[in-house]
């Protein structure tokens, strides 16, 4: 794993002694899942700064992948979104960039070709 400075890099792993609620939120966070029926794999434990637990009530072992990841998103961020007093951590320039990035890279290249084509000659 690629360390990055000032990213807290985090694990979930069933026997973690910390819970999910304690996971701080004061810096930036790397979430690694494993799948439900191996985890994650121990020389990934061994790479991550800290493991937490989701806490499960009744008679479940484990959740699946996408409702730990579900579950594990929703509190991060709900619990981020109150410590920085914001909806996100990205400038609005930072956002507005992004937004471009991702429609640009949303349409097809033969598409785009296609329409301005006309227009290059």
């Amino acid at each position: 794993l690629v360390e990055q400075p000032n990213v807290l890099l985090i694990g979930a792993a069933t026997t973690a002694p910390t819970s999910l609620h304690e996971v701080p939120v004061d810096k930036p966070l790397c979430i690694i899942l494993g799948n439900e029926q191996n985890g994650l794999s121990k020389e990934c434990l061994k790479q991550v700064n800290m493991t937490y637990t989701i806490p499960m009530h009744g008679m479940i072992d484990s959740f699946n992948l996408s409702v730990s990841a579900g579950i594990s998103l929703y509190d991060i961020t709900k619990r981020r979104r109150q410590y920085i007093q914001r909806q996100g951590d990205l400038t609005p320039p930072q956002t507005q960039w992004l937004r471009a990035k991702y429609y640009l890279n949303s349409v097809n290249a033969r598409l785009i070709n296609r329409i301005f084509q006309p227009y290059l000659n």
